[in-house]
């Protein structure tokens, strides 16, 4: 199946420089909530499934499709970005589940509660 989807979500937003973190991730389900326990916020630990974002697992062309509950997920994805002067990066989420953390390079950098509604967190430092 084909699904289409505009990389650049808010064209008139638009920057020069951005990179889209749509496409493969590592996953995995942790419905017994030993994530952190495992160190998964570490980012050292490989996650056993592959998922392609920006799709829920729960549809087909996340390439998971499973229907399940489950209480909490991980994903995990590498990227680089320059330190340019003067500039800022920021990691940003069009929409997450309920309640969403997020680790870059093993530091907690934000806590986002709020079904489906963007935000962003400064990752520069």
């Amino acid at each position: 199946m084909n699904y289409f989807r505009n990389e650049y979500p808010r064209p008139q937003f638009k920057r020069q420089e951005w990179l889209s973190l749509n496409g493969e991730w590592e996953f995995c389900f942790d419905d017994k909530n030993e994530g952190l326990k495992n160190g998964y916020a570490t980012g050292k630990k490989r996650l056993p499934l592959k998922i392609i974002v920006p799709f829920a697992y729960q549809y087909p062309a996340s390439q998971i499709n499973d229907y399940s509950y489950h209480p909490i997920v991980w994903y995990k994805r590498t990227f680089k970005t320059e330190r340019k002067s003067g500039k800022r990066a920021l990691l940003c989420f069009n929409g997450c589940d309920y309640l969403t953390d997020v680790w870059v390079n093993g530091n907690h950098v934000i806590q986002h509660k709020g079904g489906y509604a963007p935000f962003n967190a400064d990752i520069t430092d």
